[in-house]
């Protein structure tokens, strides 16, 4: 469970972004989530085939970090949010 300090970052973290237009409010689209559950789920899978095929580390965790990337990405736009231009990686490493 977070710590009421660290949801009280976070929620500042969000504000922040939005003036800074790091993060935009956007309208929820059932098929853009789905495409990015896809990705992650294809991404994930890849990452464990490469690691259980011993054939490299670094791939693996690439392939996994995607995977991370597109399921945070469905979850902001599933709570009506997308990531803006600038600096996509900190929000996401950030919330």
């Amino acid at each position: 469970m977070l710590h009421k300090e660290r949801i009280r970052e976070a929620e500042n973290n969000v504000k922040s972004y939005l003036e800074d237009g790091l993060l935009k409010k956007t309208i929820v689209d059932e098929q853009v989530i789905n495409v990015l559950l896809k990705n992650a789920k294809e991404s994930l899978r890849v990452a464990e085939e490469v690691s259980q095929k011993n054939l490299s580390e670094l791939w693996v965790i690439v392939c996994s970090y995607y995977s991370m990337y597109y399921y945070a990405n469905a979850v902001l736009l599933k709570q009506g949010y997308k990531l803006g231009e600038k600096i996509v990686h900190k929000v996401l490493l950030m919330l």
